[in-house]
């Protein structure tokens, strides 16, 4: 897109860990005046701060106006060299100016063509996600070229209403995953699960590991289920501020289609449930050929929130 000048009155700088709070701040309030609910938290905001290949020198920014005071927040971030890169925009209430977002925009997708330059495989893109009610930002990403690939729901089921399962698939054993000794078994579970998921993008070892080495152990609920001596299953559930969240749920391809991960799923909420939260969710492909949607909604979750993945090819 063509270059989109700042808006007087305002000014954009690089984030630093000091504009943490700030930042999650920022984050709950947009999402708060727009549809009364939020998934962002510290937690949140941490795991995205915490990933390997993300920089807030390079890869993200903050604006505020003449009085100070953090009003936009924006990234562009890549899993990983041969990956997409993925832009966000996250504007406070006050501030939802469109010529603000398209500035945004504009350094994004200069950075996203930082990111492509290491490509070597597939058509270079550049996505985003918003919000489904978010008009500001729809109209913004159409105006620049993005189209509409992906509808992702956030779920959600109160803890007292969770389908309780009375028995797991047969052969298959439901344990606490142990740390470091089922490490590189669960990594290679989720790889296998999630290789042909819409833009995923493989995470080495250590780099899957990283974001849960710095959050508190007591946060997250890590379940795995076992055929024998072998992983096949992982489930993580993190507790956080205002909801228990399932993270991930993977089984391996030889596994699926046994109600292993119904039997995980339902299990981790139900551990979610006894840390005290009374709201529990998690987040879905709408459109993921496994059916994961219809394997939530048996475990008694519904829709709460749709969210937008839209995609422009990048020259």
């Amino acid at each position: 897109m063509d270059a989109a000048p700042l808006p007087e009155g305002y000014a954009v700088r690089r984030p630093t860990r000091d504009d943490f709070d700030e930042v999650v701040a920022l984050l709950v309030t947009a999402d708060l005046a727009l549809v009364g609910d939020t998934d962002w938290s510290p937690m949140e905001l941490g795991y995205h701060w915490r990933r390997p290949r993300f920089s807030l020198d390079r890869d993200a920014w903050v604006v505020e106006p003449d009085g100070g005071g953090i009003i936009a927040y924006a990234w562009s971030y890549n899993d990983e060299p041969e990956g997409q890169p993925t832009g966000f925009v996250g504007l406070h209430p006050e501030h939802r100016d469109p010529a603000l977002a398209r500035h945004l925009l504009t350094l994004i997708e200069r950075r996203a063509g930082e990111q492509l330059a290491s490509r070597t495989w597939g058509e270079p893109a550049v996505g985003a996600w918003f919000l489904e009610e978010d008009d500001l930002k729809r109209a913004l990403y159409e105006s620049a070229g993005y189209t509409q690939v992906r509808i992702f729901e956030r779920m959600v089921v109160a803890a007292a209403d969770v389908r309780e399962l009375h028995e797991t698939p047969a052969g298959v054993d439901l344990r606490p995953m142990r740390r470091p000794d089922d490490e590189h078994a669960v990594h290679d579970c989720v790889e296998e699960a999630f290789a042909d998921h819409f833009r995923y993008a493989p995470l080495p070892f250590d780099e899957f590991w990283a974001p849960f080495d710095d959050t508190p152990a007591e946060d997250q609920v890590w379940l795995v289920a076992c055929d024998g001596p072998e992983i096949v299953g992982v489930a993580l559930g993190l507790s956080q501020e205002r909801y228990g969240y399932v993270d991930l749920l993977a089984v391996r391809r030889p596994w699926q289609g046994r109600h292993i991960g119904l039997s995980l799923l339902v299990a981790t909420l139900l551990r979610l449930r006894d840390l005290g939260h009374e709201q529990l969710t998690l987040g879905v492909d709408a459109t993921n050929p496994t059916g994961a949607a219809h394997l939530y909604r048996r475990a008694g979750m519904t829709v709460r929130q749709r969210v937008l993945y839209f995609e422009k090819p990048m020259p």
